[in-house]
């Protein structure tokens, strides 16, 4: 029997809360042995949830990024998606797009290809074989970071350039204005 878990990017206990302005949104899901599953950024699609009888969440090995950058040979090929772990070198040449494909993202970040390819449940549900473990807090690729807008530039940004749009719209409005009254 599952039960739901509500997330807002941190865990209080088995239980959190996603608040946005759309309503409640559950972000994640326990199975029986509390392992999570994932939902996408865009919050329309779940991961299949780690399907291992035999691990709880105390025994989930953590990997720092740098651990996972020391996988990234064919004999020896690692990948995180959405912050988990998966040792593909078995795998790699039963791979359908080839081993190529999976070599050129080893040792590093593998979700947004992942994702841009549009995998199916099956070959999602086959990943949780290859499942070794989380990707360590620090190095998570999916921690928010909140920044303003109106604080983000760019090193060649200059003040001019975030007001030449705001006053191009305020002059076509006033003359449009003008000549329309």
């Amino acid at each position: 029997m599952s039960v739901q878990r509500w997330q807002n990017h941190a865990h209080v206990g088995c239980h959190t809360v996603c608040v946005v302005p759309i309503g409640w949104i559950p972000t994640d899901l326990c199975i029986a042995d509390d392992t999570p599953a994932f939902v996408g950024p865009d919050f329309g699609h779940f991961l299949s949830p780690t399907l291992r009888t035999s691990t709880t969440m105390s025994e989930v090995k953590v990997f720092t990024l740098e651990e996972v950058k020391k996988h990234n040979k064919a004999d020896d090929l690692w990948v995180v998606i959405h912050d988990k772990v998966y040792d593909l070198t078995q795998f790699s040449q039963e791979h359908p797009g080839g081993s190529t494909v999976l070599e050129e993202q080893s040792g590093g970040y593998a979700t947004e290809p992942f994702e841009d390819v549009g995998h199916s449940e099956d070959a999602r549900e086959m990943m949780q074989q290859y499942y070794i473990g989380d990707i360590a807090v620090k190095d998570k690729e999916n921690r928010l970071k909140f920044t303003s807008p109106f604080t983000m530039k760019s090193k060649n940004a200059s003040i001019w350039t975030g007001l030449l749009i705001p006053i191009s719209v305020i002059l076509v409005a006033a003359i449009t204005y003008k000549f329309l009254y």
